[in-house]
């Protein structure tokens, strides 16, 4: 889309030198006129290393890389050094740099791609270079909007960076999940196209394993209560772990609540799953651990069943008598889940049995207990064992 509409600001009038006091003469000053630290349009005059990239080309000199979106005369048909000069300009909040005139000057000299960890990679600093980096692929998939591009995930402790290449560069691309691999290839701020806000990506990559993934991807660390004393941010730099417990609910083709043998629940994301397990069935899934402010949640997870006869997950969990109104409001009327009840087995009782629940609760002390004795004769009760909020 900027390839045909920059094609189309061809046809309008170039600024010249004098309609403006700004002349732009390294790739660093470009960049700084896409993040937009120049009050408007500009000229540039730069020389480096460029290379095609579609219609588009790649500018590189000593301070860095940057974009032209087309080059107007006589257009190199491959890499090689030149000077260039050309203008910029803003057109419905897109950023543009042309190049009028381009004169070959000799081969290209590109730098040979940066090695850094995930957790070193800015974009800002280093858009439109190529960069080498190594992780775990915890996930892989075609691009949810243009299937011509596979993505993997890569994942280095609690930092998280995806890479794209066209679909056919690799057979089966999911063989890469759980390997350690090197991945190479130009960074952008964000996905190509509309998606300006995507986050940083590595595109054209290239994928070359390290170190292949398990043969039993389940054969991993099994939760540990230890967990429960950590940081948000050190749980997430874990490697995958295992949970292993009794189904509670299902939702969004994805999402599994799951408690395990000490009674915990934890939240499981299951990436792109073929089958789902039926409710109250008893798993084993395997995940990379995050957090939310209440639980632990595994993440591009898979499961399968368990089927150990030995293993017990509490049932005789007590229940909590609420209303709709009571869950989804909070003292103030404000709707927001009541902190109270979030995270805990409910039991929704609707009419005059609220009011009993409510009398038996207080006689007992014992609220936990009230809403199964409420009188079913006198009211209509529903019973939701495992609702949760």
């Amino acid at each position: 889309m900027l390839c045909v509409l920059a094609s189309l600001l061809l046809a309008a009038t170039a600024p010249s030198v004098a309609e403006s006091n700004v002349i732009l003469r390294t790739a660093a000053e470009i960049n700084d006129f896409y993040a937009q630290k120049y009050p408007g349009d500009a000229t540039f005059e730069i020389e480096g290393s460029i290379r095609p990239d579609g219609e588009n080309y790649i500018f590189e000199d000593t301070t860095g890389a940057t974009l032209l979106h087309r080059i107007k005369t006589d257009p190199p048909p491959k890499s090689c050094s030149a000077k260039l000069t050309g203008f910029t300009l803003f057109e419905k909040n897109e950023a543009f740099v042309i190049a009028q005139t381009a004169t070959i000057t000799g081969e290209a000299a590109f730098r040979p791609p940066a090695d850094l960890k995930i957790q070193e990679i800015e974009p800002s600093r280093l858009c439109f270079t190529e960069v080498r980096t190594t992780g775990l692929v915890v996930d892989a998939h075609k691009d949810d909007v243009d299937a011509r591009f596979t993505i993997l995930l890569l994942k280095d402790g609690n930092a998280y960076l995806p890479v794209s290449f066209p679909a056919n560069r690799y057979t089966d691309p999911t063989r890469f999940v759980g390997a350690r691999v090197e991945a190479a290839g130009m960074l952008l701020r964000a996905i190509r196209g509309t998606r300006k806000f995507s986050g940083p990506i590595i595109t054209d990559t290239h994928v070359r394993v390290i170190v292949p993934p398990p043969a039993d991807p389940f054969n991993a660390p099994l939760l540990q209560r230890s967990w429960y004393t950590m940081t948000p941010s050190d749980i997430a730099a874990l490697d995958s772990h295992l949970i292993r417990g009794r189904v509670l609910a299902i939702w969004n083709d994805d999402h599994l609540l799951v408690r395990d043998a000490d009674g915990n629940l934890l939240n499981v994301i299951l990436a792109r799953p073929d089958s789902l397990p039926e409710s109250d069935a008893i798993v084993e899934c395997v995940g990379y651990p995050q957090t939310d402010l209440f639980r632990i949640t595994l993440t591009n997870a898979r499961w399968r069943p368990f089927a150990d006869t030995s293993f017990h997950v509490p049932t005789d969990i007590p229940s909590l008598p609420a209303t709709a109104d009571s869950i989804l409001l909070d003292t103030n009327g404000c709707k927001r889940v009541d902190g109270d009840h979030y995270g805990k087995l409910v039991r929704l009782v609707v009419g005059q049995a609220v009011h009993e629940a409510e009398a038996l609760a207080e006689r007992s002390g014992d609220e936990t207990d009230a809403g199964c004795r409420a009188d079913e004769g006198e009211a209509r009760q529903v019973e939701a064992d495992r609702a949760r909020v």
